[in-house]
């Protein structure tokens, strides 16, 4: 007959260093993870002013691209144009003000009068305003107009916001005019 074999367990001490080691693994984890999350919203609260910020840059360059340049707000703060592509064209203000971009958009008569008359002094309380960003934006225009049978015109946007840590973050982005006719270049 056989002789039992006596089976031997874990000490104490085994058992809590095993528990120790253990601990401080699952704390560096606990420690990495939160880290990521972390990065997560910093990295969607980024993607979130970027987003913003493009949707209003991609709609006053698409106004931009069939217009005339009519008038340049001091230091780059607003650009007053006209709009040939809006029904019967329109005259159009963008500009930064409150911590965002705002549209002021004045139906007009597609006719040369109607380019002239545009400028500040056709926008009143009752012209139609949109606020095309929802976090806070500052920035500036610059424009060069068209001139005749020389150039055609751009006008240069920079928006500046600041993402969730306080670093500035820049969009930048330059626009082709179109108004051909303007420049002689037809």
């Amino acid at each position: 007959m056989a002789t039992p074999q006596t089976q031997r367990g874990f000490s104490l001490i085994e058992v809590l260093i095993s528990i120790f080691i253990f601990g401080i693994i699952m704390t560096a984890a606990s420690v990495v993870f939160g880290r990521s999350v972390e990065s997560y919203r910093h990295a969607r609260a980024s993607q979130q002013i970027l987003e913003d910020a493009q949707f209003a840059m991609n709609r006053i360059a698409k106004s931009l691209r069939t217009s005339s340049v009519i008038q340049l707000g001091a230091g780059g703060q607003s650009i007053i144009i006209y709009d040939y592509s809006r029904d019967g064209g329109a005259c159009v203000r963008y500009r930064f003000t409150g911590g965002v971009i705002t549209e002021e958009v004045e139906p007009l008569n597609y006719n040369t009068d109607d380019i002239l008359r545009c400028g500040p002094g056709i926008f009143t309380s009752s012209t139609t305003r949109a606020d095309l960003t929802t976090l806070p934006v500052t920035g500036q225009f610059a424009a060069q107009s068209s001139a005749y049978q020389t150039r055609v015109g751009k006008v240069s946007m920079v928006f500046v916001m600041t993402d969730v840590t306080g670093a500035p973050v820049r969009l930048q982005t330059t626009v082709s005019l179109r108004d051909y006719d303007v420049s002689g270049l037809l």
